[in-house]
């Protein structure tokens, strides 16, 4: 058997199999859901071109130092990142564990919002509303001109998902006087 590595060996490190491979990883750790859920959200709630401004120079000043930091360290202690922080000071061990563990929680949270996704996608067809014959039947008290306007599906969601309408007499729910 003739080969450049024994995985045996204790010094044995797995590496990239090429510049390709490693960038891809790398894109795809630092593209996540928040940047395509909360960013746009945050961009308008804030204020659109002023944010955008703010987030770049964040990035730039902040985000891609800390992402090369972290790499090239990496790349020189050629370990995870508690030996690799522990190379720089071993007091400073814990922060790499926290570095870890951080990671860990991200990526549970990652399969969970996906799992949320992937149950959405797949109950999505089976709705009453989106059902081929389907006519809901609008109760009586609904029957007025003020709510001719919202359509049945709209009542379906208000009355029967969210429960905000009472189905009795086709108004907000009220707690003390306030809707």
């Amino acid at each position: 058997m003739n080969s450049n590595f024994d995985v045996c060996d204790s010094n044995y490190r797995p590496r990239w199999m090429n510049r390709g491979v490693f960038l891809l990883a790398a894109v795809g750790s630092s593209i996540g859901l928040g940047n395509i859920w909360k960013f746009p959200y945050l961009t308008w709630k804030h204020g659109g071109t002023v944010f955008v401004l703010a987030y770049l120079i964040a990035l730039v000043f902040v985000g891609i130092p800390m992402l090369i930091l972290e790499l090239t360290l990496g790349q020189k202690m050629q370990r995870g990142s508690a030996g690799a922080i522990r190379g720089i000071l071993p007091r400073f061990a814990g922060a790499g564990w926290a570095a870890a563990f951080a990671a860990l929680i991200t990526a549970v949270i990652y399969i969970l919002l996906l799992g949320i996704v992937l149950l959405y996608l797949v109950n999505a067809g089976v709705q009453p509303w989106k059902q081929e014959h389907y006519e809901p039947t609008r109760p009586a008290a609904c029957n007025t001109a003020a709510k001719a306007a919202m359509t049945s599906e709209e009542l379906f969601l208000y009355m029967n998902v969210t429960g905000l309408y009472d189905p009795n007499t086709c108004e907000p729910f009220s707690v003390n006087g306030e809707s």
